[in-house]
């Protein structure tokens, strides 16, 4: 068989595809090139803390700046090591919510543990992916404290209101009834002698009458909300909230 040697036309040709092929070739390979560059400054410039977590093994592979920032341990120190070392999810080995109870995370509220000890409380979520052929999880998650702190001022304001009313509520009410046990002791001390065994009583009942008039002036001056131990539960520390 005799094979057909090629015009010079049909090389021409030939060349011109591969090139046309080459050029096609090298714009793939630039766009991917930009594309994974836009998505690397995205990453590493994102205010989200993000890690990618080998799902088999629970060991971290990478982590962005800000993960870094909020570990506070440099990113060799991170990589390697596992998920639970930060309690991220969870404290133990063989506990991982996804890969051993299977629970389906879109948001959670979790704690961090820094190099430090520090509990950081942190929103995270997680996605399942492929990383470098490796079935892994991303795993993103900010920093919620400022939103603790806030939330926790919010309902310590919500307390002291509702325990400011009641408390002027008491007072206006114990008022009345306190003016007029006093003005009976005072009626009963005017008719008795000062030999009478009850001139000792009506005054212990004064100074008792006393005690609950300074209990309701504090009552009156709570400013912040302050609890302390009391049988099983807590109450209203009224000394400390009108210090």
């Amino acid at each position: 068989m005799i094979l057909k040697k090629p015009t010079y036309e049909e090389l021409k040709q030939k060349i011109k595809g591969l090139e046309k092929e080459s050029i096609e070739l090298k714009r793939t390979e630039e766009a991917l090139r930009e594309s994974n560059e836009r998505i690397e400054t995205i990453l590493l410039s994102l205010p989200i803390g993000i890690m990618i977590v080998d799902s088999e093994t629970n060991k971290i592979i990478d982590a962005n700046p800000q993960a870094i920032l909020m570990i506070e341990t440099p990113v060799e120190k991170i990589v390697n090591s596992t998920c639970y070392r930060y309690s991220i999810c969870s404290k133990e080995e063989n506990k991982c919510p996804i890969t051993d109870f299977g629970q389906q995370i879109d948001k959670k509220e979790c704690v961090l543990i820094t190099a430090s000890g520090e509990k950081v409380p942190i929103l995270k979520s997680v996605i399942p992916s492929v990383f470098d052929g490796r079935k892994c999880f991303i795993e993103g998650f900010i920093d919620i404290s400022e939103h603790k702190r806030a939330e926790h001022e919010r309902i310590q304001k919500e307390k002291l209101q509702g325990i400011m009313e009641m408390a002027g509520a008491v007072c206006h009410e114990m008022n009345q009834p306190l003016m007029g046990i006093f003005g009976y002791s005072e009626l009963i001390s005017m008719d008795i002698s000062e030999n009478d065994p009850l001139k000792d009583n009506v005054a212990k009942i004064k100074e008792q009458i006393d005690k609950l008039g300074e209990i309701t002036q504090k009552l009156m001056k709570i400013t912040r909300y302050e609890t302390k131990d009391y049988l099983d539960g807590k109450i209203v520390d009224i000394d400390k909230a009108t210090e």
